[in-house]
């Protein structure tokens, strides 16, 4: 069975709350990292397979985390968000491996949703 814990990689502190607020309350296990680097570490000790990661930040890109996040766990599912959309694009993203790409402001029912689904379909992908 798939466990329900998230991880958010955000940068901005009250963005990251939120974020951990919000998944917290609608039931998730809700970890969270400030840079790159956090995450790798915390990856290391936990199993979590979804994501949202913040693309622009100090250090560690976001692609550059996904990049040795996906060369470390097998079956995550990683959502990009980002609040400079000029900088980057969906195609970019998706081209990177992550499921998703949301533009902040995002509303936070439609990250909850991709969660829901993220954790669906790991369900329907995993073995009895």
């Amino acid at each position: 069975m798939v466990e329900k814990k998230v991880l958010i990689v955000e940068d901005d502190e009250p963005v990251r709350d939120l974020y951990v607020s919000v998944f917290s309350e609608n039931g998730f296990e809700t970890y969270f990292a400030s840079t790159g680097e956090e995450a790798l570490e915390l990856l290391k000790n936990e199993d979590i397979p979804v994501m949202f990661i913040d693309i622009n930040m100090p250090g560690m890109s976001g692609f550059e985390l996904a990049t040795k996040i996906f060369e470390m766990k097998d079956n995550v599912i990683l959502h990009a968000v980002t609040g400079y959309e000029s900088s980057y694009n969906q195609d970019e993203c998706l081209d990177a491996g992550f499921e998703e790409f949301f533009t902040k402001p995002v509303a936070m029912n439609e990250l909850i949703m991709s969660a829901k689904h993220s954790f669906g379909k790991l369900k329907n992908n995993s073995v009895s």
